[in-house]
């Protein structure tokens, strides 16, 4: 076992273990701000996973090990599961015109971002190399903080991304331009350099931003369907979330401190 696979406690649902190389996957898809919250948000996300599909597999609405192995048959599972067992209201005309009101600073376009960038590239599902990786790019970040005009050298020296011919340059950024998990996860940054690395499926970014241009307001009627959908799955999240607590509850988890609403499964 190596020295980064025994950084991971052993993990069990109702005595089934998740391997660690499973947790090692699942880490490249929760962006913290250190390992170890990235690494406890897996466990969570992996344990919530087991717990349903077990109880699927007490329904009988999943069966067979080849139908566990297999992705979209264990997320229809799921899907097939919740249906079933939680009671989702409806959202109401008047909760989204509520909403709209109380929140319009939410409701703008899309911002347009101008960056660049250093990527350090790693295999999802090295975990040693994903160690290494971030703990380069959080040294890296610091000496930038210091002197950002070493960027472009650091990118030469540093990035495996094609954009090292420009200085790491990504151009305009704007939604959908992009690769989803950094994406999100570029858009709630401020100007400048950001002052942790990125994660995504490729490895560890280190962005520096050098201008972004907030969207403009919207009307209700353009973001109506949109707050439906959002207060929707809030709806849904509070409802799976209370059913998860449940599932936990009546099951044996080891290895984890479990909390369960934060995982993306959940929301």
């Amino acid at each position: 076992m190596t020295q980064a696979s025994e950084s991971i406690p052993e993990v069990t649902v109702n005595g089934l273990r998740i391997d660690a190389d499973q947790i090692a996957i699942e880490m490249q898809y929760h962006h913290a701000e250190s390992f170890d919250q990235a690494l406890h948000q897996s466990m969570e996300a992996l344990v919530i996973k087991t717990l349903l599909i077990q109880r699927a597999q007490q329904l009988g609405i999943i069966g067979s090990a080849e139908d566990i192995n297999d992705e979209r048959t264990t997320e229809s599972a799921i899907e097939k599961l919740i249906e079933q067992e939680v009671t989702i209201p409806e959202t109401s005309d008047d909760a989204c015109q509520a909403y709209f009101d109380n929140n319009r600073q939410r409701f703008v376009s899309p911002p347009l971002i101008e960056a660049r960038h250093i990527l350090l590239a790693c295999a999802p599902d090295d975990i040693n190399a994903r160690i290494d990786m971030r703990q380069q790019a959080e040294q890296l970040i610091t000496q930038l903080s210091d002197n950002l005009a070493d960027f472009e050298s650091m990118v030469k020296l540093h990035s495996s991304c094609p954009s090292k011919n420009t200085g790491g340059h990504l151009g305009q950024i704007s939604p959908g331009s992009t690769v989803p998990e950094f994406e999100k996860a570029l858009m709630r940054q401020r100007q400048g350099l950001c002052s942790s690395p990125i994660e995504s499926r490729y490895g560890f970014h280190i962005v520096d931003i050098a201008h972004k241009v907030d969207g403009e307001a919207l009307p209700f009627d353009a973001v109506r369907d949109k707050i439906r959908t959002y207060l929707h799955q809030s709806v849904i999240h509070k409802a799976v979330n209370q059913y998860i607590q449940v599932l936990a509850g009546n099951s044996v988890i080891t290895g984890v401190d479990f909390v369960g609403s934060q995982s993306p499964l959940v929301q």
